[in-house]
């Protein structure tokens, strides 16, 4: 009863605490979550080295890498978005360092290793009469399919996705050649 009694004779001082509390929560929740006072970093998902990776990038790379490798198609967002976070850092902190230090794929480089990969080698569409590789069929393939790159949907996403491979060709072979 005593207690009671203490807090009604000081019931300006516990309604000031109350609303010292109120506030702080409420600013607190205002300033973590940038809904108000913050909506510019809204379109950041992070940042890797000190380069800002915007939303709008990081959502066309998942849905590139959905259209391309059907192996990513059922994979859940999140999952993709940490596949694609990864892939990015590594980028990132692996082409600086590539840069630095002067580690470089040449074209012929990069011809060579596309040649050789066992993916393109098994392609029927780059095999002659004989069922061998033929380069000067894929090169001529790859040569219509540039052409029709700007004419065509299909065609443009079929080139994307070959120069996504290419991309990945050429990351695999600067590992290879920094390991």
């Amino acid at each position: 009863m005593a207690t009671l009694d203490n807090i009604r004779k000081r019931s300006g001082l516990v309604i000031t605490l109350i609303g010292v509390a109120l506030g702080a929560f409420v600013l607190t929740d205002a300033l973590g979550s940038g809904a108000t006072l913050n909506s510019a970093n809204q379109s950041i998902v992070g940042e890797i080295n000190g380069q800002t990776i915007d939303n709008t990038d990081f959502s066309s790379r998942m849905e590139e890498i959905r259209k391309v490798d059907q192996a990513y198609s059922n994979l859940a967002s999140s999952a993709l978005a940490n596949i694609v976070w990864q892939n990015w850092a590594r980028e990132v902190v692996m082409g600086e360092m590539y840069d630095e230090l002067g580690f470089k794929i040449t074209g012929a480089e990069l011809s060579q290793e596309v040649i050789n990969n066992p993916n393109i080698r098994q392609m029927p569409a780059f095999q002659n009469q004989n069922g061998m590789f033929d380069p000067m069929l894929m090169s001529q393939m790859l040569d219509n399919l540039e052409a029709q790159a700007s004419q065509n949907e299909q065609a443009l996403e079929q080139w994307n996705g070959w120069v996504r491979f290419e991309q990945d060709v050429k990351e695999q072979a600067l590992t290879f050649k920094f390991n």
